[in-house]
């Protein structure tokens, strides 16, 4: 991680803490899948993967600083709707509970250092046919978050 500098008020700001950080989707966490076609009682599984990616932040002077997406990660899952966006607060005011299907997410909590990439995966089992818009989301530590969603489709 960057350095921590005082700002002229005395306060200290993390160099590594770009615009933007918290509020867009990293990008950094990928499901395997993007649209699963199911009947109730069918049990399903989505791997992913999530990768402490590098980013840089410029300094003054012209020089850049790298960072990464890392820390201690916690995979949660929403149902939400058909478009994902990539703001968190438009995403965050439209997810939901799960409702509809049974999920498990293995391993749901892990460090995840610089450059390492982590693989997981989502157990869903159908309660109730529908359509549902899976998202899995990564929150790290830092305040990062990172997202990507399946969408689950009844069988016709």
């Amino acid at each position: 991680m960057g350095k921590l500098q005082k700002n002229p008020d005395n306060t200290v700001r993390h160099e590594c803490l770009r615009p933007g950080y918290g509020e867009l989707n990293t990008h950094s966490l990928q499901l395997d899948k993007k649209k699963l076609i199911i009947s109730e009682g069918r049990h399903f599984v989505v791997r992913g993967h999530i990768t402490g990616r590098e980013y840089h932040v410029g300094e003054a002077g012209g020089s850049e600083i790298t960072c990464y997406y890392d820390g201690h990660v916690v995979l949660k899952a929403y149902l939400g709707p058909e478009a994902s966006k990539d703001s968190w607060s438009y995403m965050q005011g439209k997810l939901t509970g799960v409702d509809g299907l049974d999920i498990k997410i293995i391993p749901q909590e892990f460090p995840l250092k610089p450059n390492e990439t982590i693989d997981f995966r989502v157990e869903i089992h159908v309660q109730k046919t529908g359509t549902y818009y899976l998202y899995i989301v990564a929150f790290g530590e830092g305040g990062w978050k990172s997202w990507d969603v399946v969408e689950i489709d009844e069988k016709t």
